[in-house]
């Protein structure tokens, strides 16, 4: 590949079965080849004769090689591939996503992950190309390819899709995180329709439109924005009163001390609903008014010094199952899915955790996340393997041979060792990290906690 010039490597790519393709699109991308960069770019594979695990490599690398070369062309083929129904569907939506992104490229790597930095692009370059494709992605789109699309418009800033994004917020068929971009995108715009929007979305089914509706129009309403919250808080379901309680946090002025330093006995007193616990807490303690303050200081004035989980009780309801799922599985500063495994997702070096709800408490859960080394699952128990040799592994002890030691590594996997090679074994901590309350917040906790209880 080095040796070809560019019209070789295009041919080379055009005749190659579907392996060899992929391995030669890795080279281009991992080592770098930049000669052979653009033919890359502009490969057209019949994804119909690869493998299911070949489409997505061979297409992120594809992606990745128009985005690294930012020019019109490059653009315009990103833009086709969202616009082509052949094409996988995750493939579409990272191509609208490397539009949206085109002005100001990550310097890391996309596909490697390494340190490799882009220089800033013209955006309209990026909004010509996309803009042919938007209005179908929208209309007709899988849920990724619209949520992507979606971002596209609202960060190229493309005019003249007002009325698709109008329809988007009307379609009770729709994804809901799709509406909440639609109506979000609207109200930047102070669009004509944003009105006729916010009243569809208020009246809503789904929970996370008619919040982002309230938050809207609490930000754009004219007068008092305190009396329409305390509607909410009054009526709204647990999602919608949580929001409305941050967002008066947030106000300025007495009216909206006034509201906090009402709830505030209510947590001392154990009388507020424990799903807004933690809204109070963080909306009271922006707050400087003297009541609101003496109202906290009562609450916290009840804490014992043997109870280790004070600090994140307000996290044990309220939380949201479909946020706690994604950080169980997305968020790779919680690594949860490296150790943990739920139905066919994850790893096994800790308990796998399908119907835990049904043998522990949500304070167990809990205690699991902020406090790991309390309770130790039994057979879980992390221990530190050191050979004679000097070489030291950590990992869950597993059942082994009368004449082995076995442990289970998050880096390395399933390790045996013959006892006669082992100097010393040094019991370790839980294996569960104890640096969940440094990457995750308490809203995070509380989502994650939602979603271990509803493993049943």
């Amino acid at each position: 590949l080095r040796r070809m010039e560019r019209a070789e490597v295009s041919q080379f790519l055009t005749d190659a079965d579907g392996r060899v393709i992929l391995e030669a699109a890795r080279a281009i991308s991992e080592i770098p080849i930049a000669q052979a960069l653009p033919a890359l770019a502009a490969l057209q594979p019949d994804f119909g004769k690869l493998t299911a695990d070949q489409r997505p490599a061979l297409a992120r690398r594809i992606l990745s090689a128009n985005y690294r070369l930012g020019d019109a062309a490059s653009a315009a083929r990103l833009a086709g591939i969202a616009g082509n129904a052949n094409i996988p569907v995750a493939a579409r939506a990272e191509a609208l996503d490397l539009l949206a992104e085109w002005a100001k490229p990550s310097g890391r790597d996309r596909i490697t992950g390494l340190w490799r930095p882009l220089p800033t692009r013209d955006a309209k370059l990026a909004a010509a190309a996309a803009k042919p494709v938007l209005a179908a992605a929208l209309r007709t789109g899988a849920p990724p390819v619209r949520l992507a699309a979606v971002k596209a418009v609202a960060q190229l800033d493309v005019a003249d899709m007002n009325s698709v994004l109008f329809e988007l917020v009307s379609d009770t068929k729709a994804n809901t995180g799709v509406r909440v971009g639609a109506l979000n995108r609207l109200a930047a715009l102070r669009d004509a329709q944003l009105a006729a929007a916010l009243d569809i979305a208020a009246k809503d089914k789904a929970e996370p439109l008619r919040v982002a509706a309230t938050t809207l129009r609490a930000k754009t309403t004219k007068g008092s924005a305190v009396a329409p919250l305390l509607a909410v808080i009054a009526t709204g379901s647990v999602g919608e009163k949580q929001n409305a309680i941050a967002m008066i946090g947030g106000l300025p002025g007495a009216e909206a001390d006034g509201v906090i330093a009402s709830l505030v006995p209510e947590l001392a007193g154990g009388t507020l609903a424990p799903e807004l616990s933690l809204e109070v807490i963080e909306a009271g303690e922006k707050r400087a008014d003297t009541n609101v303050k003496a109202g906290l200081d009562k609450f916290k004035a009840q804490r014992r010094a043997d109870d280790l989980l004070w600090s994140y009780r307000m996290t044990l309801a309220g939380g949201n199952v479909a946020s706690g799922r994604k950080i169980f599985l997305e968020r790779v500063e919680a690594s949860c899915a490296r150790c943990h495994k739920v139905g066919p997702e994850g790893g096994e070096v800790g308990p796998v955790l399908d119907g835990i709800a049904a043998k522990q408490t949500r304070e167990y859960l809990l205690e699991s996340l902020v406090a790991p080394n309390a309770k130790i699952a039994p057979g879980f128990e992390s221990l530190m393997v050191v050979l004679k040799d000097g070489r030291n592994f950590a990992g869950v002890t597993k059942p082994g041979g009368d004449d082995e030691v076995v442990i289970n590594s998050p880096e390395d996997g399933v390790m045996k060792f013959k006892k006669a090679e082992v100097a010393r074994i040094q019991k370790g901590q839980s294996a569960m990290p104890d640096t969940m309350i440094h990457v995750l917040s308490k809203r995070d906790i509380r989502d994650l906690v939602e979603f271990l209880a509803s493993l049943k």
